[in-house]
């Protein structure tokens, strides 16, 4: 997996949320214009376990219906903040419920003895969460750890990890790294799986391994990423983290499947199918506009559709697939080749079925494509056709066992009250005429007799097609009588509704020409859009190749910035001796600037002594070119010696006499007639030579 597919992509908010209220009962004030902020409540489960719906995002109330919650996003409505919930303050108890009023359903809490299982897997194909979660957001899964220690003080948590992943940092957690196939990511075998590795020494004594449905005490790592976000914010998180096409990305509550794929460039055709969840136990997506509740995963699109849903269904053939398949070793194929009326008795009589997973793996095994992960009432699949609860399914068979005993006893009542000829009247008939209308009486009896039974089992299937019509217009009933109050505190505001329709209708009559005049402009104006829109399309690609370039340019950016670190740092060691020198030169400059007069002053007479230096440089070069033929001539007169700056002419002798006068040391001489008495006492002597 690259590093690239391990970052969660941030879409942009949406302009409008549908919230889905699964149940729950919007608060008292809540109408269509209110202001509401980020993390308020708008409606109430009736059941103490159930989620309640906040908003995700502030802004303003569009519509409210029985089914959803509609809010125009609006970061600038006015409304006030609602007040955050201090979890760090709070206890186990009122922690659980806090979260459960912005939206979050904690796992339960494990049985005595077990610890509280952090999985790190994602729960089936499909969904590409858990790995982009433990490499991206890890401050937020941390913080969800500290909350599931605040929850469940003194329980032992361990961390369940495929290979490769890092562990969170906690003293209070171990890490387990576990290398496991779909089904056993699921949070119930997961849970079986750990625990039998953890008690491996319970095994060999012989106790088998506890398997919980429930999975109490299992935290997926979306789940402890949203309590991670509300322990750091304290209100309900902003956006939920959701595989879109295998994708991971953090997306607000309350977006559509169709606005979902169009971020990921993902248009559906006709033919195609939008599941929500995973490929395993995913469902169809029925409206592609309505609003996704907390608890979907995933969303994918499949081109085609689901290749199982071309297939036809066919009838049980008792083969043993399914049973082999399950992870569990579930008797499936006892429900599936029962007929459809003794579904309800059959998974009352076989309660091992209540600890199906709920995989899929038996509908995928089953060639004659029978859906039972449908007929389990899982959610992988349609509901079943029969659907009653347990006790309308146990009041169901009371009635049906009932009235089975008076239907058996019927063709035996009707034998005796007539369906077979009276002994009289083969008495009078004679035994010659008495058997041919014996024979035919017994021929009608029969085929009588085989109506009845046909019509004795339409009756069966007709009077349990009437129980069960019964239950759900009993059903229908006391929903009705629930809504009803509703509905007589709703009949003023229908009446304003209806006045404000026709208000809202009278206006759209008068405002009429001026939309069709709209309609024109917009018509005039579509061919512009297009280009701008060719244009945007073009700028957009050029965008995207400078973000090419500056990702291969950024390893040259960061070696020049280290560069530009080194060299920042020698200039701060040299900057000491740069601030020396520049404090000597300062001196310097002053110095110079003391001695500038004095230089002034002194250069007037530098310049006069100059020009009487330059006629005396000029003899001087050519007394210069003149020295090497006066040596010779000294050499030949008896000195062979070198001349010295001493037997250089001076002024007097150039210019008094005409001779050059020389003087020379009388050691040079070497001829012996050259005597002292031609010099002094002090052994040198002077020669006169003609110029």
């Amino acid at each position: 997996m690259s590093r690239a597919s391990l970052v969660m992509k941030v879409f942009p908010s949406p302009e409008r949320l549908t919230l889905p209220l699964n149940g729950a009962m919007p608060r008292k004030g809540l109408k269509r214009g209110k202001a509401v902020a980020q993390g308020e409540l708008l409606a109430e489960s009736p059941s103490p376990f159930g989620p309640d719906v906040a908003a995700p995002l502030p802004g303003r109330v569009a519509g409210l219906d029985g089914a959803n919650v509609i809010v125009d996003v609006d970061f600038e409505c006015g409304a006030e903040l609602a007040e955050h919930a201090r979890l760090r303050e709070l206890g186990p108890v009122e922690a659980a419920r806090a979260l459960r009023r912005m939206g979050i359903l904690p796992p339960p809490a494990p049985p005595p003895g077990e610890p509280v299982v952090i999985s790190g897997f994602d729960p089936e194909p499909g969904v590409r969460l858990a790995r982009a979660l433990w490499e991206d957001q890890r401050g937020a899964l941390e913080d969800g750890l500290r909350l599931i220690t605040r929850l469940y003080p003194g329980k032992p948590i361990v961390q369940c990890l495929p290979g490769g992943t890092r562990p969170l940092t906690s003293m209070d957690s171990a890490a387990v790294t576990m290398k496991i196939p779909y089904p056993w990511t699921l949070p119930p075998l997961l849970k079986k799986r750990l625990l039998k590795k953890i008690g491996r020494a319970a095994a060999r004594a012989g106790r088998e391994t506890p398997y919980d449905p429930a999975a109490r005490g299992v935290c997926g790592s979306r789940t402890l990423y949203l309590m991670g976000t509300a322990w750091r914010t304290g209100r309900a998180p902003m956006a939920g983290p959701m595989s879109l096409q295998e994708t991971p990305a953090l997306v607000p509550p309350g977006m559509s499947p169709a606005a979902l794929l169009a971020l990921v460039n993902l248009r559906p055709r006709p033919g195609d199918s939008v599941i929500l969840g995973g490929l395993a136990r995913g469902r169809a997506c029925v409206r592609l506009e309505a609003g996704l509740g907390p608890g979907i995963e995933a969303v994918t699109l499949m081109r085609g559709g689901s290749p199982r849903a071309s297939r036809r269904e066919g009838r049980c053939c008792m083969c043993g697939r399914c049973r082999a398949a399950c992870p569990l070793r579930l008797p499936a194929d006892l429900i599936g080749g029962s007929p459809k009326m003794l579904w309800p008795l059959m998974l009352e009589r076989l309660p091992q079925l209540a600890q199906c997973p709920g995989c899929g793996l038996c509908a995928l095994a089953c060639p004659q494509n029978v859906p039972l992960t449908a007929l389990l009432g899982h959610p992988g699949g349609v509901a079943p056709w029969w659907g009653p609860l347990k006790t309308e399914a146990r009041a169901a068979r009371k009635r049906w066992a009932r009235m089975v005993p008076s239907l058996r006893a019927r063709p035996a009542r009707a034998a005796s009250r007539g369906a077979l000829p009276p002994r009289r009247v083969v008495r009078e008939a004679g035994p010659r005429t008495a058997g041919p209308r014996l024979r035919a009486a017994t021929c009608g009896f029969r085929a009588a007799m085989l109506r009845f039974r046909m019509t004795e089992r339409r009756f069966r299937a007709a009077m349990l097609r009437f129980r069960m019509t019964e239950l759900r217009f009993r059903a229908a009933m006391l929903r009705f009588r629930v809504t009803e109050p509703r509905f007589r505190e709703a009949e003023p505001r229908t009446r304003a509704a209806t006045c404000k329709f026709r208000t809202a209708m009278l206006r759209f009559r008068m405002t009429e020409p001026r939309f069709r005049e709209a309609i024109f402009r917009f018509r005039t104006a579509w061919p512009r859009l297009l280009t701008e829109r060719a244009r945007f399309l073009a700028e957009t690609c050029r965008l995207r190749a400078m973000t090419c370039r500056f990702r291969t340019a950024e390893p040259c950016f960061l070696t020049a910035r280290a560069r530009f670190q080194a060299t920042t740092s020698r200039f701060r060691a040299a900057e000491p001796l740069f601030r020396a020198e520049k404090a000597r030169f300062q001196a310097a400059t002053s110095r110079f600037r003391t001695a500038e007069p004095l230089f002034r002053a002194e250069r007037p007479r530098f310049q006069a002594a100059t020009y009487r230096f330059r006629p005396m440089t000029c003899r001087f070069r050519t007394a210069a070119c003149q020295f090497p033929a006066l040596e010779t001539r000294l050499r030949n007169a008896g000195c062979p010696g070198p001349v010295t700056r001493k037997s250089w002419p001076s002024k007097t002798n150039m210019r008094d006499t005409g001779f050059w006068t020389v003087s020379f040391r009388i050691s040079d001489l070497r001829k012996p007639e050259h005597s002292r008495e031609r010099t002094g006492a002090s052994g040198h002597g002077t020669m006169q030579l003609p110029r």
